[in-house]
């Protein structure tokens, strides 16, 4: 898959393309599937397939309070999107000049003299230009007024559930890491950098690896099995209990996230990067009436996650 940065570097010297336009975070089961069909069109018509993003997300620029925490960085929707069989990706910068174009001046600018789109393919909740005031139905007449058309796709469903990046946003905030899963077609991820901590779980036993800086939406509060990655150390995922809290049997106040790393033997990790892949969770976070008890379920817990990813 090409990847072009901004519609004014791309070259369209081409006939048409397929289009779809997103923010595909996450590129999950109804982005897969819109990747399907654009796929299948562009093959019958023997056109460019294309999809159309924006970084950073629009919400981020025209309502920052109300802008998600995302499940995928850039780097790793482009990953993902990679083995989905689409020719190009578009990443055109969102800015506030570009929240402020009308709808038939986006249409204009991204479809009909960029990408020079004949076939487009959008949700059935499809917005755009200036305060969402574009609709479907005026997509589909400026369609009509230049020439290109216009299919609507259907809310897409997995074991009678509606896939759609909100919906899985609200299972991982309530720790359903294994459903989100089902949805992503894939595990849920975040990467970070592992900086030194106060050195209790060394102190009992489980040493951990505290992780800053995330990069993506964090589960809520709990304890989870994971897959972790010390990316310059191993090209090995390794089993891994993950804790996301305040630590409350230290009457901890800020959230950490610590992952223990399964018989780790790699050596000292302080500022390296981490991948963690969430499997299932495994209890909520509670605070422990002594030390000797959390060890002693600090222990059942590996035990769990050892189970768990021998599955």
């Amino acid at each position: 898959m090409e990847i072009v940065k901004g519609i004014n570097n791309l070259n369209s010297d081409w006939d048409g393309a397929v289009l779809s336009i997103g923010n595909f975070d996450g590129v999950h089961l109804a982005h897969k599937n819109i990747c399907a069909k654009l796929q299948e069109k562009s093959q019958s018509e023997k056109l460019k397939s294309v999809i159309l993003t924006f970084e950073p997300h629009p919400l981020s620029i025209v309502a920052p309070d109300r802008c998600p925490s995302l499940m995928t960085t850039l780097s790793e929707k482009i990953k993902r999107l990679e083995n989905e069989g689409v020719d190009l990706m578009v990443v055109e910068p969102f800015t506030k000049s570009l929240s402020e174009f009308s709808p038939k001046d986006f249409v204009m600018t991204y479809i009909v003299n960029g990408i020079k789109a004949k076939h487009v393919l959008v949700g059935y909740n499809f917005h755009f230009g200036k305060n969402r005031k574009g609709n479907i139905e005026y997509l589909e007449t400026l369609g009509r007024e230049f020439e290109f058309s216009v299919e609507v796709l259907d809310p897409f469903t997995f074991e009678e559930k509606v896939v759609s990046s909100t919906e899985i946003r609200k299972m991982l905030a309530s720790g359903s890491v294994a459903d989100a899963s089902l949805l992503l077609g894939t595990r849920h991820s975040l990467e970070g950098l592992i900086e030194k901590g106060d050195g209790r779980g060394s102190g009992i036993g489980f040493p951990t690896a505290n992780i800053s800086s995330p990069s993506t939406l964090i589960p809520s509060n709990g304890v989870y099995a994971c897959w972790a990655k010390v990316k310059s150390f191993s090209k090995d995922f390794l089993p891994t209990v993950l804790n996301i809290g305040n630590r409350p049997t230290f009457d901890g106040q800020n959230v950490t996230i610590e992952a223990h790393i399964i018989n780790w033997e790699g050596g000292d990790i302080y500022g390296e990067e981490i991948r963690l892949e969430f499997v299932e969770k495994i209890r909520n976070e509670m605070k422990f009436s002594s030390v000797e008890k959390l060890v002693d379920q600090i222990a059942l817990d590996v035990k769990k996650t050892q189970t768990i990813l021998e599955k």
